[in-house]
């Protein structure tokens, strides 16, 4: 088949991490699963990149904004695409990067909001693909907490807007707030543990992460701006949490919002989607 380089700011090649490392995890395997040979390179290692480029069919750029600007220019001479992850608040992507948003093939968002938030001021085309849910989301079947809400992901402030969450749980103590996280900044940990229905559980492994959400009944995450999909509150959706969030979740954006089947669908079916869509290019 073909020989894709696939370029990223995160190394992929070791345990996924974050929801963007994990969604990529999920498409690369699809990919290799067809037949195609996927190279990994990250933004440190621009020598090795630069030498392999010309020995791919194509080149798929997911998060680059730890690259300069003159390596990205040399590294996009081969037919290229956007596979974008994040809309980093303030058009910074957008402004450092405009060549490459309008010379890529094509443009990959995760839901109608990611595209509409770039494409506005620029209009190309484009393809909106959600992350994969596995199946194991759906599957799984707890008897949910009723006087608990769970957070899981990133434990600070920015976009995460996890003081708003703060400011929730002050104003219902009755109700326990509970966050498991895998980054986080030490000033807002420390902060949320003077509240005293907060509760802080830190790590969870991946495995069981479907687990655990379906031990809860609600789960609440607030983004201060736009969420280009928001992993997490798409695998509490799948796993028949009830959704505490603003106008800022990308995952909502799409028709079947409403629709917990057509939903789970398209999650499902993702990564069968962007391959269709990358082998339209090859």
């Amino acid at each position: 088949m073909s020989k894709i380089l696939w370029i990223s700011d995160f190394d992929l090649r070791d345990r996924p991490a974050g929801g963007a490392e994990i969604t990529n995890d999920f498409m690369i395997q699809e990919g290799r699963k067809r037949g195609h040979e996927i190279n990994i390179a990250i933004h440190n290692e621009y020598n090795f990149i630069k030498s392999k480029v010309r020995q791919h069919d194509l080149v798929i750029l997911n998060n680059i904004d730890f690259f300069e600007k003159n390596h990205l220019i040399e590294l996009t001479r081969k037919k290229f695409i956007w596979f974008l992850h994040d809309t980093l608040g303030n058009y910074r992507v957008y402004r450092k990067m405009k060549f490459i948003y309008d010379n890529a093939l094509i443009r990959i968002f995760l839901s109608p909001l990611h595209a509409y938030f770039f494409n506005r001021l620029n209009p190309k085309p484009y393809y909106c693909v959600p992350p994969h849910i596995p199946e194991s989301f759906f599957k799984l079947s707890f008897t949910k907490r009723k006087r608990a809400v769970l957070y899981a992901g990133n434990l600070w402030n920015g976009i995460k807007n996890v003081n708003e969450i703060y400011e929730i749980a002050k104003a219902n103590p009755h109700i326990e707030f509970h966050f498991y996280y895998h980054r986080f900044k030490d000033s807002t940990l420390q902060a949320g543990k003077k509240i005293k229905n907060c509760k802080f559980f830190g790590y969870i492994e991946k495995e069981k992460i479907p687990e655990l959400f379906k031990q809860y009944e609600y789960f609440i995450h607030i983004p201060s701006g736009i969420e280009a999909f928001g992993r997490s509150i798409g695998e509490a959706f799948a796993s028949r949490c009830k959704i505490i969030t603003n106008e800022n979740v990308g995952a909502f954006s799409y028709p079947c919002k409403d629709n917990y089947n057509e939903f789970k669908k398209m999650v499902l079916n993702s990564p069968n989607l962007f391959w269709d869509i990358i082998e339209k290019y090859l």
